[in-house]
C-alpha cells in the first residue's frame, strides 16, 4: 500500500511481487520470536527505489528505441509502482530498503531497541540498509553525518540526508508525534550537490491557471546519480534576478536531490554567442495575446476555452490526489484522450465508455476497467475534493474548506456576489474576484452542467468533520419539524458521529425521528417495524452512547470493532434452536452460508482466537453496533438494534465476574436510573436441578422453557417441558417450585432450604457458593441490595453460558424487559479452537434505553486523564484492591484492577503494555498498613504513599501536570 494522500493509499501488491529482493516468505530458522512471526500478521515499512546502475541502464534502453527518457530515479520508481501491467514493471529493476517491523507479538515487544529490530528485519530476509550505526554520543552522530555528505556520491543509489532516530521504541509513545512527522526521530538534509552546465534555449510552458512559466534547457549534467538537462526558472522576475542569457554557463542543483534548480550565474557566454531571453508576446500554445496582471508576476494566457496545454493541466490536476484522487489517470493518456478528441474539458471523463479507450496505445480491456472504475468512483467525493478539483485559481483545501463552511453546498457558492465572498473570515478581495468570476464563465457552467448530468450533486453539503463513529452504520430518517434545531443541522448531527441519513423509509433505516405521527413516513414506519424515536429520545442518543464509552474507559476496556456477518455454521445447531429462527440467513456473493450477527458475542470469541498471541490477557473490550433478529417488533424490541457489549477474556476469578456487574450497575446509574435490579442466578444451579430431574438431554430445551417464563407464563412453561421433554406432571411441579416465586434476596438462606432435600447435589453446592461469594462482595462494595437479588428462574438461553449469569430490569417499568443482560461462558472459544478461553461479559440495549428514558447525565472523560493498573499480589487482599478501583473511579481516574494473583513481573510487563501511567502494587501488607507503592510505568519512580487520601493528592496532582 503506498501512503497516497494521507488517508487513502493505492494497493500495489502485485506490483510488489515483481520486486526481486522483497522476500515472498519468512526464512525457516529456529529463533522463537520469528517462528511467532510466521505464524501470525506483523507489518513492515520501507522505501522502493532504483538503483543508479539500473536508472542509466534503462534510460540508455529507453533513448534506442526512441522512447523519452526518465528524468531521474525516485520519479521513475514511484510512476513503476502505479503501472497497470506488472510485466513493465518487472523491467524497471525496482528494489528495496526496509527500516521498520510492528507485531502484537509478546516476544517482539521485549526487544526495545529499534536497531536490534531492524536486524531482526535482515534475520526474517527482509534487505536493510547496510549503512545502520548505533550511537550514544552525540559527536559521534555529527562525525557519520558528516562523513556521509561526501561518501554518498558513492552510493549506487540517491539519499539526500540522514535519520536519526531516538532507539528505545518504548519512548516513541512517551515521545508522541505531530500531524506531520515523529518527535521521536529527525532527518539531517545534506545541502545539495552543485554542477555546473550551459543554458542551450527557454522554453515557455501554459499552466493550468494560464500562468506563463519559463523552463531553462540545459547542456545535460550528472547531479546526484542522474542526468539533468531541464530547470524551471519560475518566472519573468527570477530571470531578472540571476541576470541570466541564453548561452551562459550556470550553477545548478537539484533541491531536495530531486527538483532541479539554477542557482547563480557562473560565467556570461562571451557577447556575440550570448542571446537575450525574449519574452513571448503570444502564447506558446494557443496563440493568444499574452497579459500582465497585477495579482500575478509575469505573462497570463486569458484563454479559457481552448489552449491546448491549459486545459491539459487543469484535467491532470483535477484528477491529483491533492484534488478528486482518480487513479490509473495521468499525463500521458489525458494528452492522448484529449488530442484524439475524446475530451476536452474535466466534465468529459465521465462520459468516456471501453470503446473510446481500447482505440488508444496500449490500453487493454482490464486497464480501461480500472481507469472508468476509478473516474465513476470520483462521482462520491466530498463537496471539498470537488471545488479544489474545479480548478480556481488561490482556492486549495483550506480555503475550499472556509468557503464551504460560509456557503455549506458548491451550489450556493456559485450564486453567490463578490461581497458575499468577502464576507468570509480571511478572504481578501484576489480571492473573491477569482472565485466569482470563475462561476460567471459559460464553458465553466458547460462543465458543471455536465458534471451535474452525470450525477454530481452541487446542491449537497460540505461533509462535517467526524467526531466519533458511535453511529457508524445507522440510517437515519426524519419526519415533522423539530423543536429545538434545524433538520439539516439534526442531519449534520448524524454525520459527525458516522451516521448517515436518508430521505425515505425502507427496510435498511435504523432509526425514523418522528414528531408528528399522521404522516406517511410514520405509518411506513411502523408497518415494516421500524424505530421510531422522539426528538428527546433522538438528542439523548448521543450523550448516553458517549456515557457508556466513558463508563468503559473508566475500567481500562478498548474498544473493538467486529464484522457484520459470521458463518452460519457457527451458530446452526439444535442446541439453540429459537437462535436459528431469529437469524438473517443468505448466501453472499461467493456463495458462503452466512448470517447476519446475532450479538457480539460470538464475533469476539473468533478474534480472540484468531489474535490468541498477539492479545494480552486478560483482554477487556467494548463493542458498539447494530445486531440483527427476525423476531416480531414491538416496543423496545427491533429486528435491528444497537448494542453495548462488554466482555473480560482469560480471566476465571470471580472478580472479573464482579467488575462486570459493577459496570452495569455503573451504567444504569449514569444516565440516571437509580431504580433498577440486577437479577442474579448461576449455570450451575439450574444444571444442578436439570440433572436431578434426569432430564440433561433436554437440558438446552429446559433452558430456553425457562427463559420464556416472563413470556408465556407457568402454563406456557409447563406446556413446553410437556410436550418437548416429555416432562411428568411431578417433574414440572418440582422445577416450578424451585424457581418460583422467582426472587429471593438471600441466597443462603434459600441454600439451606434445599442442603437436606433430595433435589440438592455437588452442582448445586458449587453454583449457591459462587452466587453467594458475588453477593457478599457486592454488599462490600457497598452496592445497594435493592438493586440485586438472586433470582432463580433467569437462565439466559444461549447454551454457551456457564456460570453466574443475570438481566437487569427498570423497577418502574419491568414490563420492558431486561436492558442490560450476560453472564461468565466458558465454552464459547470451542467454536473456532481446541483451546478454551474462559470469558465474562454482558450487553446492554441502546433501543430499550431510550424507549424509557427521561433523562440521562453523561460523564466527561478527557483524553488526559490518568490510567491506573491495581496488581494484586495475594488472595487476601483482593476484595480491598476493587474497593481502591471503586474508589479512584469515583475520582475519575481510569481504573483496571487485576481479577488474578501473578508475578509482580507479570503485573508490569501487562501494564507496560497497555499503557498505563501508573502501577499500584496492593496486597496484605498495603491492606493492613494502609499504604500505597506506586509506580510510575513511564519514569520508573516508585512512591509510597500513606493512606488513600494522599494517593488520591498525589494522582490529582499527576493529572494536573498532564494537562500542563
Amino acid at each position: 500500500m503506498t501512503r497516497g494522500n494521507g488517508v487513502y493509499g493505492e494497493d500495489i501488491t502485485k506490483n510488489i511481487h515483481e520486486i526481486k529482493s522483497i522476500p515472498m516468505e519468512i526464512k525457516s530458522t529456529k529463533n522463537p520470536l520469528i517462528k511467532e512471526l510466521a505464524n501470525s500478521s506483523f507489518e513492515v515499512r520501507g522505501e522502493v527505489y532504483i538503483k543508479l546502475s539500473d536508472f542509466n541502464a534503462i534510460n540508455e534502453i529507453r533513448r534506442l528505441k526512441g522512447e523519452i527518457e526518465f528524468q531521474n530515479p525516485r520519479n521513475a520508481a514511484g510512476g513503476s509502482l502505479k503501472l497497470l501491467d506488472p510485466l513493465e514493471v518487472s523491467s524497471r529493476k525496482l528494489s528495496a530498503l526496509f527500516y521498520y517491523i510492528d507485531s502484537h507479538s509478546p516476544l517482539l515487544e521485549k526487544i526495545e531497541s529499534q536497531y536490534l529490530r531492524i536486524q531482526l528485519l535482515r534475520e526474517i530476509g527482509f534487505f536493510i540498509n547496510s549503512n545502520v550505526y548505533y550511537s550514544e554520543s552525540l559527536n559521534e552522530i555529527y562525525e557519520k553525518i558528516s562523513n556521509w555528505y561526501e561518501v554518498r556520491r558513492e552510493l549506487d543509489f540517491e539519499i539526500d540526508g540522514a535519520v536519526i532516530k531516538v532507539d528505545n521504541v518504548n519512548y516513541w509513545n512517551i515521545l508522541g508525534e505531530t500531524a506531520k512527522y515523529p518527535k521521536w526521530a529527525i532527518a539531517y538534509k545534506f545541502t545539495s550537490f552543485k554542477e555546473k552546465s550551459q543554458i542551450v534555449n527557454v522554453e515557455f510552458q501554459v499552466g493550468r491557471t494560464g500562468i506563463i512559466t519559463p523552463v531553462a534547457e540545459l547542456t545535460p549534467v550528472k547531479i546526484s546519480g542522474s542526468i539533468v538537462s531541464r530547470a524551471s526558472l519560475y518566472n519573468i522576475e527570477e530571470i531578472k534576478r540571476l541576470n541570466i542569457a541564453i548561452g551562459d554557463k550556470v550553477l545548478v542543483e537539484k533541491a531536495g536531490d530531486v527538483i532541479p534548480k539554477i542557482l547563480k550565474l557562473e560565467s556570461p557566454a562571451d557577447s556575440n554567442l550570448r542571446k537575450e531571453i525574449i519574452l513571448p508576446e503570444f502564447c506558446p500554445s494557443c496563440g493568444t495575446k499574452l497579459k500582465v496582471r497585477k495579482s500575478v508576476i509575469g505573462l497570463f494566457c486569458e484563454n479559457t476555452m481552448n489552449c491546448k496545454q491549459r486545459i491539459k493541466a487543469e484535467i491532470l490536476y483535477f484528477c491529483s490526489k491533492e484534488a478528486m484522487n482518480i487513479q490509473f489517470v495521468g499525463s500521458s493518456l489525458i494528452s492522448d484522450l484529449y488530442d484524439n478528441g475524446l475530451i476536452s474539458d474535466i466534465g468529459d471523463l465521465y462520459y468516456l465508455n471501453e470503446n473510446q479507450l481500447k482505440h488508444l496505445n496500449k490500453i487493454k480491456d482490464k486497464s480501461s476497467n480500472r481507469i472508468l472504475s476509478s473516474i465513476r468512483t470520483s462521482k462520491g467525493n466530498s463537496p471539498v475534493q470537488i471545488l479544489i478539483g474545479l480548478g480556481i485559481e488561490h482556492v486549495g483545501e483550506q480555503i475550499a474548506r472556509k468557503l464551504l463552511a460560509k456557503f455549506e453546498s458548491i451550489k450556493n457558492l456559485m450564486n453567490a456576489s463578490i461581497e458575499d465572498v468577502l464576507a468570509v473570515p480571511n478572504i481578501g478581495a484576489v480571492i473573491a474576484e477569482s472565485v466569482h468570476n470563475f462561476f460567471q464563465q459559460p464553458h465553466k457552467k458547460s462543465v458543471i452542467h455536465k458534471l451535474e448530468n452525470v450525477g454530481f450533486d452541487f446542491s449537497k453539503k460540505d461533509e462535517p468533520e467526524l467526531i466519533n463513529n458511535s453511529l457508524n452504520g445507522k440510517i437515519f430518517v426524519f419526519t415533522g419539524t423539530l423543536s429545538s434545531l434545524k433538520r439539516e443541522d439534526a442531519k449534520m448531527k448524524v454525520k459527525m458521529l458516522g451516521g448517515t441519513t436518508s430521505d425515505t423509509i425502507s427496510k435498511e433505516t435504523s432509526y425514523l425521528v418522528a414528531t408528528e405521527t399522521n404522516s406517511a413516513k410514520y405509518k411506513k414506519a411502523v408497518a415494516i417495524g421500524t424505530k421510531i424515536l422522539s426528538e428527546t429520545d433522538f438528542l439523548t442518543m448521543e450523550k448516553i452512547i458517549d456515557s457508556l464509552k466513558n463508563i468503559f474507559k473508566l475500567y481500562g476496556f478498548e474498544p473493538l470493532e467486529t464484522p457484520h456477518v459470521e458463518y452460519a455454521k457457527v451458530l446452526m445447531n439444535e442446541e439453540i434452536d429459537d437462535v436459528q429462527k431469529q437469524l438473517y440467513r443468505f448466501l453472499d456473493n461467493g456463495k458462503r452460508d452466512v448470517v447476519l450477527r446475532y450479538d457480539h458475542t460470538v464475533p469476539l470469541a473468533r478474534f480472540v482466537v484468531q489474535n490468541k498471541s498477539t492479545l494480552k490477557f486478560p483482554y477487556k473490550r467494548y463493542s458498539i453496533g447494530n445486531v440483527f433478529r427476525a423476531e416480531s417488533p414491538q416496543v423496545g424490541r427491533y429486528r435491528e438494534f444497537t448494542q453495548f457489549d462488554f466482555d473480560c477474556i482469560g480471566s476465571d476469578s470471580l472478580f472479573a465476574d464482579i467488575e462486570i456487574l459493577q459496570m452495569v450497575s455503573h451504567s444504569v446509574t449514569s444516565i440516571g436510573k437509580q431504580k433498577f435490579k440486577i437479577r442474579l442466578n448461576h449455570r450451575k444451579i439450574i444444571k444442578g436441578l436439570v440433572k436431578f430431574l434426569n432430564v440433561t438431554e433436554q437440558e438446552s430445551v429446559v433452558y430456553r422453557a425457562i427463559d420464556k417464563l416472563n413470556k408465556i407464563g407457568v402454563e406456557g412453561v409447563s406446556k413446553i417441558l410437556f410436550a418437548e421433554c416429555h416432562f411428568t406432571q411431578n417433574q414440572i411441579d418440582t422445577l416450578l417450585e424451585f424457581i418460583l416465586p422467582g426472587t429471593h434476596f438471600n441466597p443462603v438462606d434459600y441454600h439451606k432450604s434445599f442442603l437436606n432435600s433430595k433435589i440438592y447435589n455437588l452442582e448445586m453446592q458449587e453454583g449457591f457458593s459462587e452466587l453467594q461469594i458475588i453477593m457478599d462482595i457486592l454488599k462490600k462494595f457497598e452496592a445497594p441490595e435493592a438493586n440485586y437479588a438472586p433470582d432463580f428462574s433467569i437462565v439466559r438461553g444461549l447454551s454457551y453460558y456457564s456460570g453466574v449469569i443475570y438481566e437487569t430490569v427498570l423497577c418502574d417499568n419491568e414490563e420492558l424487559g431486561s436492558i442490560a443482560s450476560g453472564g461468565r461462558y466458558d465454552n464459547l472459544t470451542k467454536k473456532f479452537s481446541k483451546d478454551n478461553l474462559t470469558g465474562v461479559g454482558a450487553s446492554i440495549g441502546i433501543d430499550r434505553l431510550l424507549v424509557h428514558l427521561e433523562k440521562n447525565s453523561t460523564s466527561s472523560v478527557s483524553s488526559n486523564q490518568i490510567r491506573v493498573y491495581i496488581a494484586n499480589l495475594d488472595n487476601s487482599a483482593i476484595t480491598g484492591s476493587f474497593h481502591l478501583a471503586s474508589m479512584l473511579r469515583k475520582e475519575n481516574f481510569v481504573v483496571d484492577v487485576s481479577s488474578q494473583i501473578k508475578k509482580i513481573s507479570k503485573h508490569f510487563e501487562y501494564a507496560d503494555a497497555k499503557l498505563y501511567d501508573y502501577l499500584i502494587g496492593y496486597g496484605e501488607k498495603e491492606l493492613l498498613n494502609d499504604k500505597f507503592t506506586v509506580s510510575n510505568l513511564k519514569t520508573g519512580v516508585k512512591t509510597e504513599l500513606h493512606a488513600f487520601d494522599a494517593l488520591k493528592v498525589f494522582l490529582l496532582a499527576s493529572k494536573k501536570d498532564k494537562l500542563n
